[in-house]
C-alpha cells in the first residue's frame, strides 16, 4: 500500500519564469503532508525542463518527466500524472497557481478521515493588482446528504476545475481521462466523470489554492481563441449535460449562465478570427435546446445580446457583436485625431465627448458604457474617475494623460483597481503621475501622442514664410506668451515685418481665467506689452484652425512654455514643412531635434533671426526633424505600442 497520501501533479510548457512562488508553495505542502509532486514537461522550447530537474534532485519524492512531443494542451500531461501517480489521492495544480499548504491539509485530513472519493474546496483568486477574494465557496453544504444533492451543488456553485481532491484508484478504475484532442473544456468533462462515479463527496471551505490572474502586460495561455477551440467549449458542455443528466442534473441549468457569458468574454476579447459556420452551427444547436434556459439567465446587456443572435441562427449578426467594441471619453480629444482614426479601423468605435472636467450628458455616458468593452478616457480628469466608478468587471478601463493632469487633483479620486493601465505621453511626466498618485509602477504606460505625419500640408519655401512664427496656445501662463511677446519686440528691430501667429483661444474668451487672479493679471499684463511694443500688427490672433493645413504658412512654431508633457505643436513644426522650437522644459531634449531646443529665450531668439534672415535652409532643416519625428510619433509607430496595450489588458 502507498505510503503517499497525495499525488500533486503539474504539467508545463515553457513556464519556469512564472514558478517561483509555485515552487516555494510545493515545498511549504510537503512538508506538512506526506505527499509527491510529479511535473511533466510537454516538451518546452525554454529551460523549464531542465531547471524543474535541478530542483526536483534536492527534494525528495519530486520528479519530473517529459512527454516524447508536444501534445499542445494540458490534457496529456495530467494523463501522464494518472499513470505515475503513487498517491491516494491526485491533485492537478495548474504551473502558475499556488498552493495554500494548510488547505490542502485541511482537505487531506478530511479525505482521510471519512474516505471521500473527491473532496472539493473554495479557491482563492488574486487579481492583477494583487488584491484577493474567495470564490467557489457552497453554502450550506453539511444539509446536502446525498452524493446527487451534492453534485447539483458544486455543478451549481464552482467551476469544474480539476483542481480538486480525486481517489486516484477510482479515476484508474473508471479509466477516466482527460481528452488529448481537446484545448479548452477537457477539465469540465473530466472532473463530471469523477463526481460521476463518486459516492462519498467533501467539501471544504479553506481555499487549497490561489488562481493568480495576469497582471496587465502579461499573457495568458488562452490569449487566441479560434473556431476549433470554441466549439470545444460548446463540445465540452454537450458532454458535461450528458453526463450529468444520468443523475437527474443539467449542467446547462445549474451553471450555463457562468459557462457561456465566460467562454463568450474570452471569445470577445480573444479570438483569433470570426466563428466558423461549423462552430457557429454547433453552438446554435446548444442554444436551441437550452433556449428556454439561456433567455431566463441574468446575462449583461453586453452578452444577452450575443446570445440572442445565436438563438436567432443569425451567423452574421453574431460575428458582428464579437467584436470588441472601444469607447473614447473625455472632454478634448484633440490629440486623438490619428489614434482614434486607427481604433475605428479596427473596431467598432463610440466617443463620449464631455462638456468639461465634470460636465456631461450621464445618460448617454451610461448607455455608451453599456455598450463598450474597452474604455479610453483621455486626460486623468473628471471622466477618468466618472468611468472608474462605473466600470463593470468584465470591462477594461486606461486613461491617458498629459501633463496639466498633475497640477490637480482628479487623479486622487479615481479608483485606481478599476484602471487597467495609466497611459503617459513622456518619460517625466510618467514619473510625475506616479509619485502624486500613488500610481503602482506596473499600471504605468509609455506611449506618446500620435501624429499623422505624412498628412500634413508642407507649403513653399520664400520670404514671405520665413517671417511668420506661430505659437498654438497661449493659455495657462506656463505657455509663456510673455516670452513670446518679448521676442516679436526684439526681432522687430531688426525685422519690422515679423509676425506671431496664435493658434487657439484668446485669454478672454475663458472664463477660468479671469477667475483666477494670478492668470487675469498675467494676461493684463500681456496685453500691455503688446501695446507698449506696438505689435498689434505683428501679432495675429486665428481661433482654432486644422493645422494640419495651416501651419504650412509658417516657417516655425515655438513653445515659450516653462513645462510641458508633450507640445505636439513643436513636433507639428516640422511636420507642416518648417521648423519647431522650443525651450529645455525638463524632458524636451527627448523628444525633439537637440539643434532646436534652447536654453534661454535669446538663443532662440538668434535662432529664429537667423531662419528670417535666410541663414538656415528651412526645406532641409525640416526634412531631417520630420524624419525624427516620423520615427518617434508616427501613427506608424505609436498604434503597435497600442495594440501591445489593448491585448495586455484583456478579461
Amino acid at each position: 500500500m502507498s505510503t503517499v497520501d497525495l499525488t500533486i501533479a503539474i504539467p508545463t510548457y515553457n513556464s519556469i519564469a512564472k514558478m517561483d512562488e509555485t515552487i516555494e508553495s510545493l515545498r511549504k505542502t510537503s512538508r506538512m503532508v506526506a505527499c509527491e509532486v510529479i511535473f511533466v514537461d510537454d516538451c518546452s522550447k525554454d529551460d523549464t525542463y531542465d531547471r524543474l530537474a535541478e530542483i526536483c534532485e534536492n527534494e525528495s519524492n519530486w520528479s519530473v518527466y517529459r512527454l516524447e512531443a508536444n501534445s499542445g494542451s494540458a490534457a496529456a500531461p495530467r494523463n501522464r500524472g494518472i499513470e505515475l501517480a503513487k498517491g491516494t489521492w491526485i491533485y492537478f495544480l495548474d504551473s502558475d497557481d499556488v498552493l495554500e499548504p494548510k488547505g490542502i491539509e485541511d482537505a487531506l485530513r478530511a479525505a482521510k478521515k471519512y474516505n471521500y472519493d473527491v473532496v472539493r474546496t473554495s479557491l482563492s483568486v488574486r487579481m492583477g493588482d494583487g488584491s484577493e477574494r474567495v470564490g467557489d465557496r457552497i453554502p450550506r453544504w453539511d444539509t446536502l446528504k446525498s452524493p446527487v444533492e451534492r453534485i447539483r451543488a458544486i455543478t451549481k456553485y464552482q467551476s469544474l476545475t480539476c483542481s480538486f481532491f480525486a481517489k486516484t484508484e477510482l479515476i484508474r478504475k473508471q479509466q477516466i481521462r482527460f481528452d488529448e484532442k481537446r484545448r479548452i473544456g477537457e477539465d469540465i468533462k473530466f472532473t463530471s466523470e469523477v463526481l460521476l462515479h463518486s459516492q462519498r463527496i467533501g467539501y471544504r471551505a479553506l481555499p487549497s489554492r490561489t488562481y493568480v490572474r495576469n497582471s496587465v502586460g502579461e499573457e495568458s495561455v488562452t490569449q487566441k481563441i479560434n473556431s476549433g477551440q470554441f466549439a470545444d467549449f460548446v463540445k465540452s458542455w454537450n458532454e458535461v449535460e450528458e453526463n450529468l443528466s444520468e443523475i437527474g442534473i443539467s449542467f446547462v441549468a445549474e451553471h450555463g449562465f457562468s459557462a457561456v457569458q465566460y467562454a463568450l468574454r474570452q471569445f470577445v476579447w480573444f479570438r483569433s478570427e470570426m466563428l466558423s459556420e461549423e462552430a457557429f452551427e454547433l453552438f446554435a444547436d446548444f442554444a436551441q435546446r437550452h433556449k428556454a434556459s439561456l433567455r431566463s439567465f441574468n446575462f449583461q446587456p453586453r452578452y444577452r445580446e450575443i446570445v440572442e443572435t445565436v438563438i436567432q441562427r443569425d451567423r452574421a449578426a453574431f460575428n458582428e457583436a464579437v467584436k470588441l467594441r472601444v469607447l473614447v471619453a473625455g472632454h478634448d480629444l484633440k490629440f486623438m485625431g490619428a489614434i482614434e482614426e486607427k481604433f475605428g479601423e479596427n473596431f467598432p468605435l463610440k466617443l463620449d465627448k464631455w462638456d468639461g472636467h465634470r460636465g456631461h450628458d450621464e445618460k448617454r455616458s451610461k448607455e455608451l458604457l453599456n455598450w463598450a468593452d474597452f474604455v479610453w478616457v483621455e486626460w486623468l480628469l473628471g471622466a477618468a474617475v466618472w468611468y472608474s466608478k462605473k466600470l463593470r468587471g468584465d470591462q477594461r478601463l486606461v486613461v491617458r494623460a498629459h501633463r496639466s493632469e498633475v497640477t490637480v487633483d482628479y487623479g486622487k479620486e479615481i479608483h485606481l483597481d478599476k484602471v487597467s493601465a495609466i497611459i503617459s505621453i513622456a518619460p517625466h511626466v510618467l514619473g510625475d503621475l506616479a509619485d502624486k498618485f500613488d500610481i503602482p509602477r506596473e499600471k504605468l504606460w509609455l506611449i506618446p501622442n500620435a501624429l499623422d505625419v505624412d498628412g500634413y500640408e508642407l507649403g513653399v519655401y520664400d520670404a514671405e514664410r520665413r517671417k511668420k512664427i506661430a505659437m498654438v496656445g497661449t493659455v495657462p501662463s506656463l505657455k509663456g506668451y510673455k516670452k513670446a511677446i518679448e521676442a516679436v519686440a526684439q526681432l522687430k528691430n531688426e525685422f519690422p515685418e515679423v509676425e506671431l501667429h496664435i493658434y487657439g483661444k484668446r485669454p478672454e474668451e475663458l472664463e477660468w481665467v479671469w477667475k483666477k487672479p494670478e492668470e487675469a493679471s498675467y494676461y493684463s499684463d500681456c496685453q500691455k506689452l503688446v501695446e507698449d511694443y506696438g505689435l498689434q500688427q505683428n501679432i495675429k490672433h486665428h481661433g482654432w484652425v486644422d493645422t494640419q493645413q495651416e501651419l504650412c504658412e509658417v516657417g516655425v512654431v515655438i513653445s515659450m512654455s516653462d513645462f510641458e508633457g508633450m507640445q505636439v505643436s513643436v513636433a507639428e513644426g516640422f511636420c507642416s514643412g518648417g521648423l519647431g522650437m522650443t525651450l529645455n522644459w525638463r524632458g524636451a531634449e527627448q523628444g525633439y531635434p537637440q539643434k532646436w531646443v534652447f536654453n534661454s529665450e535669446e538663443e532662440m531668439t538668434d535662432a529664429l533671426a537667423a531662419v528670417i534672415r535666410g541663414d538656415v535652409d528651412l526645406e532641409a532643416e525640416s526634412a531631417v526633424g520630420r524624419d525624427l519625428m516620423r520615427s518617434l510619433y508616427s501613427i506608424d509607430q505609436v498604434w503597435p505600442k497600442i495594440e501591445e496595450l489593448v491585448k495586455a489588458v484583456r478579461a
